[in-house]
C-alpha cells in the first residue's frame, strides 16, 4: 500500500512538472492577425518557409517565459515520425511573419482566378437598361412608339443573353469584366465627342450611332485585350485610370487654350487614347494593385482641389474659367504624379483603396460644411475651397496612414502631413479697416520625402 502511495506521489510530481513546463511555453501565432497557430504542410505548399525539411507535417512556435521563441517541427522520414526544435530570434520571427503577411496580401490582389461573370453580366444588363435600349433605336431614326418600346425590351434583353451565351463556357477575370465595362461606359462619351470633332453641327441619329458603335466596339475590345493578354485587375484600373486622365488633361489643356467645341472634342479624344495606351505601362512601371489605383484617384482630386483653391485666394471673382481649367489639369497631374509615387507598389487591397478615396472626398465635404457653419454670409467661392481643400487633405493623410498601418510595410518614401486650425477660419469672417492685419493660418502641409 506504501509502495502505491509513494508511486502515486511520483505520478503526479511529474504531472504538474509537465503542465507547469507546457504553461511556461505560451503557443503564439506565425502571421500578424493572430490567426495562424498551427503552420501545416498546406502553409508550406503556400509559403515555402522551411525549404530545408522534406515531408513537413506541422510546425508550432511558442514563446518562452525569457522571450525567447522555440519553433517546433515534426516531420516524416522513412515512414517514421522526426521532431525539431530550434530557438529563433524576435528578427527571425518577424521576418517570418512579414513573409505570411506580404503573400497574403498578394494572393488577396491577385484574386484574377475567381469568375466575375455575374458582375461583367449585370453589367451590361445595366447598360442594355439605361442606354442601349433607347439609343439604339434613336440611332436609327424610330419615329414610331410602339415600335421603339418593342425595340427596348429586346435590345435590353439581348444586352443580358448575348454576353452570356458567349461567356457560358469561359472564366470571366475581374479584368475582363472591369476592362470591358470601362470600354462600354466609355466609349459612349467617345462617340459623342467623335461627332462634334468631325461636324460642328452633327444630328442626333449620327451621334448616337457612333456612341453606339464605339461603345459596343470598345466594350468587346477591352475583355478580349484582358484576356488575351492575361491583365491582373490591377492593370486594368490602371489603364482605367489613365485613361479616363488623358480625356480630362485633353479636354482641360484644350478649355485652357480656348479651343473651339471641335478643338476641345478631339483633344480629349487623343488624350485618352494616349492614356488608355500608357495604362499598361503605368501598371507595370509602378506595381499597381486596384487598391493602389484608388488611393492614387484620392492624390489625383487633391491635387485638382488644391491649385484652383490657391488660384480663387489670390484672384478672386477675377478667376476666369481658362484659368481654372489650367489649373485643374496642372493639379490633377501633379496629384496623379504624387499618388503614383507614393502608392505604387504598396499593393494595397481594393477596400482600404475605396475607403482611402471615400475618406478624402467625405473630409472635403465635412471641411465644407464647417466653413458654412463658421461663416455663413461669406458670398465668394473661397472659404469653401480652402474647407474642402484641408478636409480633404485631412481625411486623405488620417484614412491613408491608418491603411497603411494595418495593412503593413510598403512605400513610405513620401509622406504628408496636415494640421488644421479653426481660428484661422474664424479671423476671415472678422471685419478690420483695411489696414494690414494678421490672420492666424488655417492650416499647414508637411510634405516629407
Amino acid at each position: 500500500m506504501r509502495t502505491l502511495y509513494r508511486i502515486g506521489l511520483i505520478l503526479l510530481a511529474i504531472s504538474l512538472v509537465t503542465i507547469t513546463a507546457v504553461a511556461d511555453d505560451v503557443r503564439v501565432p506565425f502571421d500578424k492577425g493572430g490567426n495562424l497557430l498551427t503552420y501545416t504542410s498546406e502553409h508550406e505548399q503556400r509559403f515555402n518557409l522551411f525549404p530545408g525539411i522534406q515531408n513537413l507535417i506541422k510546425a508550432e512556435l511558442y514563446l518562452e517565459d525569457g522571450g525567447s521563441y522555440i519553433l517546433e517541427i515534426q516531420y516524416d522520414q522513412g515512414g517514421s515520425q522526426k521532431r525539431q526544435r530550434r530557438v529563433l530570434t524576435e528578427d527571425e520571427v518577424d521576418a517570418i511573419r512579414e513573409t505570411i503577411s506580404l503573400e497574403m496580401q498578394r494572393v488577396e490582389v491577385r484574386l484574377d482566378e475567381g469568375d466575375e461573370r455575374t458582375r461583367f453580366l449585370v453589367g451590361t444588363s445595366l447598360l442594355g437598361l439605361g442606354y442601349y435600349g433607347w439609343s439604339i433605336p434613336l440611332s436609327i431614326d424610330v419615329n414610331d412608339g410602339t415600335t421603339a418600346l418593342a425595340m427596348y425590351m429586346m435590345v435590353s434583353g439581348a444586352s443580358f443573353y448575348y454576353p452570356y451565351w458567349v461567356t457560358q463556357d469561359r472564366t470571366v477575370t475581374p479584368a475582363m469584366a472591369r476592362l470591358g465595362l470601362y470600354g462600354g461606359t466609355r466609349g459612349i462619351a467617345h462617340g459623342f465627342m467623335l461627332g462634334l470633332a468631325m461636324d460642328q453641327n452633327p444630328s442626333s441619329e449620327m451621334l448616337f450611332f457612333l456612341a453606339n458603335t464605339l461603345s459596343i466596339a470598345e466594350l468587346v475590345t477591352g475583355f478580349t485585350v484582358a484576356r488575351n493578354s492575361n491583365y491582373s485587375t490591377g492593370t486594368a484600373e490602371s489603364i482605367a485610370l489613365m485613361g479616363d486622365m488623358g480625356l480630362a488633361w485633353g479636354i482641360g489643356g484644350a478649355a485652357a487654350l480656348e479651343m473651339e467645341e471641335a478643338g476641345i472634342s478631339a483633344l480629349g479624344l487623343v488624350g485618352s487614347f494616349l492614356g488608355v495606351s500608357s495604362g499598361t505601362w503605368i501598371g507595370n512601371r509602378f506595381d499597381l494593385s486596384a487598391g493602389d489605383v484608388r488611393a492614387v484617384q484620392a492624390a489625383t482630386m487633391l491635387g485638382a482641389l488644391a491649385p484652383v483653391t490657391v488660384g480663387s485666394a489670390i484672384y478672386g471673382d477675377k478667376l476666369t474659367s481658362q484659368q481654372v481649367a489650367a489649373l485643374l489639369t496642372f493639379g490633377s497631374a501633379v496629384g496623379t504624379w504624387y499618388g503614383l509615387h507614393r502608392s505604387g507598389g504598396t499593393h494595397f487591397a481594393e477596400g482600404r483603396g475605396n475607403l482611402i478615396r471615400l475618406s478624402t472626398s467625405m473630409g472635403a465635404l465635412t471641411g465644407t460644411g464647417i466653413v458654412y457653419i463658421v461663416n455663413p454670409e461669406t458670398d465668394t467661392a473661397t472659404p469653401y475651397l480652402i474647407g474642402a481643400t484641408i478636409g480633404g487633405f485631412v481625411g486623405y493623410s488620417m484614412m491613408y496612414k491608418t491603411q497603411l498601418q494595418l495593412h503593413g510595410p510598403g512605400n513610405r518614401s513620401l509622406s504628408i502631413r496636415t494640421d488644421f486650425n479653426p481660428l484661422g477660419l474664424m479671423a476671415m469672417n472678422a471685419k478690420h479697416d483695411g489696414r494690414y492685419r494678421y490672420h492666424p493660418p488655417i492650416a499647414s502641409l508637411t510634405v516629407r520625402f
